[in-house]
């Protein structure tokens, strides 16, 4: 902890090992000295009231929970520092603890890293399944609506052959001639099927039809 407040600035280390006090000035009314408000600072002040507090956040951060509730009440840094000494014997041994404790931070960072990596893998993968089912499902929409489309036209054009088919038929009973009582029945019979269209010409007028 010792090198890391020094890192963050050689004047922070100074305000843990000199000590801060809060500026103050002399009470016109009462007599004696009273502290100055944060308007009332010189430059100077609050220079070395920002290191202070510089350095104190940097030893609330470092500690666990429990060592923090020494602590939690400083308001000057040196004041948690000789608080830490007294309880470890010594900055060597805070110096370890802190080293420790940043090592299980880096551990448990490395874990919720790897931890985030699976679950955005994870939802990664089913995305890329539920992608895949709409799309698959769009196609199965577009071929059953050309399958209706298809069966659609089949039942109209099955309409309009039965309509040609009782038109022809009607037709052909209209043309079938009355024969003389000189005409054989063999006769009769022989010239109906001539003037009656048959059936392959009826399937092939319908074919045509639908091929058109």
């Amino acid at each position: 902890m010792t090198a890391f407040l020094k890192f963050v600035d050689s004047k922070t280390w100074k305000s843990v090992i000199s000590g801060w006090r809060p500026p103050t000035k002399a009470d016109t009314e009462g007599g004696g000295r009273v502290v100055k408000t944060e308007a009332e600072r010189s430059p100077a002040e609050d220079e070395l009231a920002l290191e202070n507090d510089k350095a104190l956040n940097v030893i609330f951060t470092a500690v666990d929970p429990n060592v923090f509730k020494m602590i939690s009440n400083c308001t000057v840094a040196k004041e948690a520092w000789e608080i830490l000494q007294t309880s470890y014997e010594g900055t060597a041994k805070l110096d370890i603890i802190s080293d420790d404790e940043g090592d299980l931070i880096e551990e448990e960072l490395i874990a919720n890293n790897q931890m985030l990596f699976q679950k955005w893998t994870k939802l990664t993968q089913i995305y890329s399944v539920l992608t895949k089912m709409v799309e698959d499902q769009k196609i199965e929409i577009e071929i059953l609506e050309g399958r209706i489309r298809t069966m659609t036209r089949g039942i109209n054009m099955l309409n309009s052959s039965t309509e040609i088919i009782d038109e022809i038929l009607e037709k052909g009973k209209k043309n079938v001639p009355k024969y003389g009582i000189g005409c054989t029945k063999r006769e009769e019979r022989r010239k109906v099927q001539l003037l009656q269209p048959g059936l392959p010409q009826v399937i092939n007028r319908i074919c045509n039809l639908l091929i058109l």
